[in-house]
């Protein structure tokens, strides 16, 4: 009975795929993003969709409070930067429309950019209280204006749990901190962030870039923190200061100089982890996380001791895997949803994944040309294939590809965007402050809202 309510509201809604209704909380589930053509992260470096076509739409595999990072044009031509946090209620089609300093998602607002310019003043000066009441994320510039201060003063008063990106050069930055009690936080290391951080012992998120090794040691106890992100900018070989913050779901950690991952041991609750470093990693450690159900991490030293974490559902392989080493994995773990091997060039044959029962996306590496095991799939829903294959030349076999995979919804590659080329070194540093931490080129706004 739920089911067919279900498939009713997605019919009213004017969905036209036969995609399945995923309706538990912690189940990622196929999401189209509309009105914008550029790059997609989720969770940082989690499961992106590569460039949207040409049209400005995109499919995301996302789950209840999926963080979604976008660096996107709309198709007006004006540029966007922001990350919001994503939930059920926004329903399966994201329609996004904005500009330098205003996103909005399904007609409601959901993003603010505050800089100097006289465009975002016009624009703050002409709505009202009601307009804010959907806001999630708050964007600042390094230097901001007293009349722009009123404006983020107002917007405290009415949203103040809305999540702040902000970084440590700004010069009104302890005095925003001090207005707002948000459920996240995306900065850096620099400057009094770590005691302008000591007032906010209620977050839930956490996203920490150039951080010294001893940096986390001196944050203050986070209680509520389930997700922690952090890039160090250190090179030693040691991280100090994790075992504070055991109780976190989900962690993140750049950092080039790792090499042994025994911290993790005491992350009994982790259920998504991220590791990316310059050294192959030891991740022997991360066996012991029985909950983990999210996965990525950059060249290890052996793909063994992932066989044996039998709950994950989503993984994105090193570069470095085998045929061999991916079906032996692969057959190890029959929970997978969620796979993407995108950097892995030897990876050419599908037939492993025909034993996954639950599997819904796939992003695959550029190289693959033989689709054929997928042929039938009644799971699949998202496909990332090679550019060509939407080229004039390449019709006939992109036809072949979408009459076998009806209810797949299939994409372009995987563009520079993507968490997972964070996989790809020795830019990895470059990458995670580009697209994971989303810290901003800063320069003036353009155009108006579209």
């Amino acid at each position: 009975m739920k089911r067919s309510i279900a498939l009713c509201v997605l019919v009213l809604m004017g969905l036209s795929c036969n995609w399945e209704f995923f309706a538990a909380a912690d189940r990622a589930r196929p999401v189209v993003i509309e009105g914008m053509t550029g790059s997609y992260c989720v969770n940082g470096t989690l499961a992106s969709c590569g460039a949207s076509n040409s049209q400005g739409s995109a499919v995301l595999s996302l789950a209840e409070g999926d963080m979604l990072g976008m660096e996107c044009m709309s198709q007006r031509g004006v540029g966007m930067k922001c990350r919001f946090p994503y939930r059920l209620s926004d329903g399966p089609r994201l329609r996004f429309r904005g500009g330098t300093f205003a996103g909005f998602c399904n007609g409601r607002l959901f993003w603010l950019r505050f800089c100097k310019t006289e465009g975002a003043t016009r624009f703050f000066s002409s709505t009202n209280d009601k307009d804010f009441k959907t806001l999630r994320s708050i964007t600042f510039d390094d230097t901001l204006s007293d009349s722009v201060m009123h404006f983020i003063k107002r917007i405290a008063s009415i949203c103040p749990n809305a999540g702040l990106e902000l970084s440590s050069k700004n010069t009104r930055y302890e005095e925003i901190l001090a207005l707002f009690s948000p459920t996240w936080i995306a900065t850096d290391a620099g400057g009094g962030t770590i005691n302008a951080l000591a007032q906010h012992r209620g977050l839930q998120s956490l996203f920490l870039e150039d951080a010294g090794v001893s940096d986390l040691g001196r944050l203050p106890a986070m209680p509520n923190l389930h997700e922690l992100s952090v890039g160090f900018a250190d090179t030693t070989s040691t991280v100090e200061g994790l075992e504070r913050y055991s109780s976190v779901k989900n962690l993140s950690i750049t950092h080039s100089g790792l090499a042994k991952t025994e911290f993790v041991r005491s992350f009994r609750e982790l259920r998504s982890l991220v590791l990316m470093s310059e050294k192959p990693l030891d991740i022997e450690a991360v066996s012991n996380c029985r909950k983990l159900q999210t996965l990525v991490v950059s060249s290890i030293v052996s793909l063994d001791p992932i066989k044996k974490l039998h709950s994950l559902t989503q993984l994105g392989f090193p570069p470095n895997t085998t045929q061999q080493q991916f079906a032996d994995i692969v057959q190890s773990l029959p929970r997978l949803e969620i796979i993407s091997f995108t950097p892995c060039r030897e990876i050419v044959d599908l037939h492993p994944l025909t034993g996954l029962k639950n599997l819904h996306t796939l992003y695959a590496s550029d190289t693959l040309r033989d689709y054929t095991p997928l042929y039938g799939s009644k799971t699949l829903r998202i496909l990332t294939v090679p550019d060509d294959i939407f080229s004039d030349s390449m019709i006939v076999a992109f036809n072949e590809l979408q009459s076998n995979l009806p209810n797949c919804k299939i994409e372009p590659g995987v563009c520079m965007g993507s968490g997972w080329l964070l996989l790809l070194f020795p830019g990895v540093l470059a990458s995670q402050r580009a697209f994971a931490y989303w810290r901003r080129k800063k320069s003036p706004a353009v155009g108006s809202l579209s």
